[in-house]
């Protein structure tokens, strides 16, 4: 898939193999999705743009490349606050947003009730949810940024777990948002739940 990019490293594999078993207690599940979340925002920012910057060290002056400015970091409720809670440790200066949704049991279609998002225009977006299922989520996330003043071109969507056809249903809605994901899954089941997948990750991560 074009604009796709899953993560390709032994210790991205660990972190998930952690948080697929359904034998993992809910601090070691913490604790794997906060792993991944630092490996998916590696991968997410590895072309942002840097300047640079002259400091001293303890023997002489010298010039070193920094990133020239924090992306805003914008999660969705209530899974995605602990991938929020990693990103802005790894930012100077980042700023956070939230969306809040649920799934709606019976149709699999997101519930929007809370946007708080502050200032988003000529900015980089990083929208954070630890499941990519059916996609509805994100093109809804994805909108509300978009009438925020967001650029299309700048948001970045940022997934532990990936269905197949959520990707492709996000790209059909915004082909130009890149997907970055800890892995990629086969399918969705009869209740739209991503096969193998690891269950329900705001239950989880919450342990609810």
């Amino acid at each position: 898939m074009s604009n796709l990019t899953v993560l390709d490293h032994p210790l991205a594999y660990n972190a998930l193999a952690e948080m697929r078993s359904k034998v993992t207690n809910t601090l070691e599940f913490r604790r794997a999705t906060k792993a991944l979340t630092q490996f998916v925002v590696y991968e997410a920012t590895r072309s942002s743009v840097t300047r640079m910057m002259k400091i001293e060290t303890p023997l002489c002056e010298t010039d070193v490349p920094v990133l020239d400015r924090s992306p805003v970091i914008v999660g969705v409720w209530r899974a995605g606050q602990i991938m929020v809670d990693v990103a802005v440790e790894m930012f100077p200066d980042a700023s956070a947003g939230y969306l809040g949704m649920f799934r709606n049991e019976e149709t699999f279609e997101p519930e929007f009730y809370y946007e708080n998002i502050g200032e988003v225009a000529n900015k980089d977006v990083l929208l954070v949810d630890p499941m990519l299922a059916t996609g509805g989520s994100a093109i809804l996330a994805i909108e509300k940024l978009l009438a925020s003043g967001a650029n299309i071109e700048t948001i970045s969507l940022l997934c532990l777990i990936a269905s197949a056809e959520g990707v492709s249903n996000v790209h059909k809605a915004h082909p130009e948002v890149r997907v970055v994901a800890g892995a990629l899954d086969e399918k969705l089941n009869d209740n739209a739940y991503i096969v193998p997948g690891l269950g329900d990750a705001g239950d989880r991560i919450n342990n609810t």
